[in-house]
C-alpha cells in the first residue's frame, strides 16, 4: 500500500472511530469549512445500521476526497448530497470487499457523468493482493474482466457516454 495513503487512512480512521455515531443516515456537514464525514464505518459483519467503510473530506460545501466505498457507501454518497462532479480524488486503502464493494458501481457512474477522469489510487499490492491496477484491469477488462461492458472505464472501446476514470499504475 502506498505509505501516505496508509498513514492519512490511519489518521482519519483513528479520529473517526470514537466519534461514528451517526446512525443509519449519513449526516450533514452543512456549515464547516473542513469536515470529514463517515459515510460507512461497517466491517465485514452486517451491521443493519452501518454501512462498510468510506469516508469524505468536505472543504466548504464540496466533497473533494473519498476514501473507500465499502458496500452500502454508494447510498450513504447519495443521502450525503456530495457530488460526483466536485471530486478531486478517490483513494482506496485496500482491497478487501469492505472497502471496495462499491467501487465498480462508482467509477461506472462517474465514467458516465464526469466531464474530467476521476483520478484514483490504491496499493500497491503483495503476495495476498494485487495492485491497484491490475485490481482495476482485471474489473473492466473488454475480454477477460468481470465487468466487461464497462471497459471505457479504463480506457476501452465499449460505448459509454463520459471518460474514463484516472488510475495510478500500470494495467497489466
Amino acid at each position: 500500500m502506498n505509505r501516505h495513503l496508509f498513514v492519512f487512512v490511519f489518521v482519519l480512521t483513528a479520529l473517526l472511530s470514537p466519534l461514528n455515531n451517526s446512525g443509519a443516515y449519513a449526516q450533514s456537514c452543512a456549515g464547516n469549512p473542513v469536515a470529514v464525514q463517515v459515510l460507512g464505518s461497517g466491517g465485514p459483519i452486517l451491521d443493519p445500521s452501518r454501512a462498510s467503510s468510506s469516508y469524505l473530506l468536505w472543504i466548504g460545501n464540496q466533497a473533494k476526497f473519498l476514501v473507500d466505498m465499502g458496500g452500502g457507501a454508494y447510498l450513504r454518497f447519495a443521502q450525503a448530497q456530495a457530488k460526483l462532479s466536485d471530486l478531486s480524488l478517490l483513494a482506496v486503502s485496500h482491497l478487501d470487499p469492505d472497502h471496495i464493494a462499491g467501487l465498480p458501481a462508482l467509477l461506472w457512474l462517474s465514467n458516465r457523468s464526469r466531464t474530467e477522469p476521476l483520478p484514483t489510487v490504491g496499493p500497491s499490492g503483495n503476495n495476498l493482493a494485487p495492485d491497484y491496477s491490475t485490481f482495476l484491469y482485471r474489473l473492466f477488462d473488454e475480454k477477460n474482466g468481470a465487468f466487461q461492458t464497462m471497459g471505457s472505464t479504463l480506457g476501452g472501446t465499449q460505448p459509454l457516454r463520459g471518460p474514463r476514470c484516472s488510475s495510478r499504475g500500470k494495467r497489466r
